[in-house]
This record gives structure tokens, C-alpha cells and sequence, in this order.
């Protein structure tokens, strides 16, 4: 195809990335014809995240020194040094297999280096009522811990809400696909890329501090399914449970405990977590959404909401540990649970 006049610009990209699109395709015909998998499409020009693969040959360069990397038929003609310019997170350690290189909304150039480590994973810590916290997930208060310890909601989202609505309101006095139309929605990528890398910092270093806590083997929490909560509410609430990111969280909190030899314990989705007392079982049905704290009728314990739900989340996640309250099973008894 290269020989071929109208595909001359395949010259201009590494042969080595055109290698690897063909792999992804045949991975794609496999799946088809293996698994349950869609039929293989075409990415679209404009909606598709642009990236591409190629494995690592002793052709990418790294210099940490001078913050450079050299990629295939990538370089810099203007400048001396004809490198790319490069910040990274952090070194390279095991043996380089591939690379991708992609492009963020905001026009940020990312590159991403797999790499195999030999590393051990530890064997899982017991499972221990003593070294286990609950965990309630929240609108008003992001997290909160079955000790009472609660981790404010940051807001990334609502503190920019103001800058983005003049944005957005000037964008709509433009005239579609003027310079300064598109420099507008230029503005306002950059302002949702921001928002995106503040709360992925965030849940970063929260994750990173609760597993690295050695009082702490196993973490109880809710299996949520953000559609379902999404669908039941006003536009508000759902901007608010977006910008939270809990499956974020949850996958991060995941793999990051699978590291440390920790455990993560899910609960079902539809156990009433926030409306049973988890002092002696009661089920407080008429429970409203706005009630934040409340009365269990029956033993006359105060409960704050969150609290008690992190408690429940925590009981229903280690029933055998917990002789003296409600086991898994949910048994009609008036309102209790036993």
C-alpha cells in the first residue's frame, strides 16, 4: 500500500504502530467470532479518542535528565535538541513492552509506557472484624467510616460551575465555526480537562492513604450502580453524583488493596443500609432522603444517617463475625431484620 500513490502518507507514521493497528483488528475479529463481542467498526474521525500503539524495539529513548524522549519519526526540527519535551510521573522499571501515545480533549499529548515487572503479589491479609472499616459513600460528604470519620465532598465541579456558565453563555452569542467560536470551546475543553485531573488527583491520594494505613485489612462497601441513581433523580442531583466519580474510586481503592495484599468486600446494592438501626435491627422504611440524622423507635438510639449506614455496610459484609445483631438473611420479623 505504501508503493501506492494515494497512500503515500502511510510513510509519514512509524511502520511499527501500522503494525500494531492490524494486530488490534485481528484481536477484534478474534473476540468476534470467539466471544460475544460486537462486530469490529471502524473509529470514527472526529469522536474517537486519538491514540496509537507501538511496541517498544530499542526505538524509544528516554533521557531523565534533560526531560526528553525520542519516538520514531517524532521529532522537533526547530530546535537543536530534536527530542520531545516530556514530563513524567515517575521512572521506568521492568522490561518495556509497548508505548501509546494519545491526544486529551484539551489538546494535552499523554504517552504511556507498559511495562512487565516481576513483582509478587502478596497473599490476602484475614479477614478481621478488629482491622475492617465500613464504608458509606455520600452526596453532601464523600466518605464516611463506621468510626465516624468523614471525608468532605471536594466539589470540583460546582466550585467551577460559575467560570463554565459564562463560557458557556458567551459560546452561544457566537456564530458557529468563527475563530473565536471555536477558541471558546477551546476554553471550555481545557476547563472540563482541569476539572477531570483535579478529581482524579483526589481520589488518587485518598486510595493511596487508605490502603497504606496498616490499621486498616479490609474495606466494606456498597455496590452502587450509578445508572439506576442517576435515572431517579433531578438534573442537580445527577451533575453532583457524576462529578463524585464513586466507580472511579472503587476501581482505584480495588486494584490498589489487590497490591497490598488488602481485601474490598461489596455488599448488594439493595440492602437498607441507611434506614436500619444498627443498634438492634429495627428498619425505618419511611426514612426520607433529607433525614440526616434520626430516632430508632425501638431501642431510642440517635443515628447519624451516614454513620449508621457505614456500621450496617460494615455488619452486612461480615455476618458471621457479628453473632449478636442480624446475619445476611433478611427475615420478616415486624420491622426488624434478623
Amino acid at each position: 500500500m505504501k508503493k501506492q500513490e494515494k497512500y503515500a502518507w502511510l510513510k509519514e507514521v512509524n511502520s511499527q504502530a501500522l503494525q500494531q493497528a492490524v494486530i488490534h483488528l485481528d484481536k477484534s475479529f478474534l473476540n468476534f467470532f470467539r466471544s460475544n463481542f460486537g462486530f469490529p467498526k471502524f473509529k470514527s474521525k472526529h469522536k474517537s479518542k486519538k491514540s496509537f500503539c507501538f511496541p517498544v524495539v530499542n526505538n524509544l529513548k528516554i533521557d531523565y535528565d534533560a526531560n526528553r524522549i525520542s519516538i520514531p519519526k517524532f521529532i522537533k526540527l526547530k530546535d537543536k535538541d530534536n527530542r520531545l519535551k516530556c514530563k513524567f510521573s515517575r521512572k521506568v522499571e521492568g522490561t518495556v513492552k509497548s508505548a501509546t501515545v494519545s491526544q486529551d480533549k484539551d489538546g494535552r499529548y499523554y504517552i504511556s509506557i507498559l511495562c512487565e515487572v516481576d513483582m509478587q503479589v502478596p497473599n490476602k491479609k484475614p479477614v478481621l472484624r478488629e482491622t475492617s472499616r465500613g464504608i458509606d459513600f455520600g452526596v453532601k460528604t464523600f466518605l464516611t467510616f463506621d468510626d465516624g470519620t468523614k471525608v468532605e465532598n471536594p466539589k470540583f465541579l460546582k466550585h467551577s460551575q460559575e467560570k463554565l456558565a459564562r463560557h458557556q453563555q458567551d459560546l452561544a452569542k457566537l456564530e458557529k465555526g468563527t475563530t473565536r467560536y471555536k477558541s471558546k470551546q477551546e476554553q471550555i475543553t481545557r476547563l472540563h480537562s482541569k476539572i477531570a485531573r483535579q478529581r482524579k488527583d483526589f481520589l488518587d491520594k485518598l486510595t493511596s492513604r487508605m490502603c497504606n494505613d496498616s490499621q486498616v485489612d479490609t474495606f466494606c462497601i456498597e455496590d452502587l450502580s450509578i445508572k439506576d441513581m442517576q435515572s431517579e433523580n433531578r438534573h442537580a442531583m445527577n451533575r453532583a453524583i457524576g462529578d463524585l466519580a464513586w466507580n472511579m474510586f472503587t476501581g482505584m481503592l480495588t486494584y490498589k488493596a489487590e497490591q497490598r495484599g488488602k481485601n474490598v468486600i461489596k455488599i448488594g446494592r439493595y440492602v437498607p443500609s441507611s434506614k436500619t438501626c444498627s443498634n438492634c435491627g429495627y428498619v425505618k422504611y419511611d426514612l426520607q432522603l433529607s433525614d440526616r440524622e434520626w430516632t430508632c423507635p425501638e431501642c431510642e438510639h440517635h443515628h447519624d444517617r451516614d454513620i449508621n449506614a457505614a456500621k450496617n455496610i460494615k455488619d452486612f459484609a461480615l455476618p458471621n463475625m457479628n453473632f449478636n445483631k442480624r446475619v445476611g438473611s433478611t427475615l420478616s420479623n415486624g420491622n426488624h431484620l434478623q
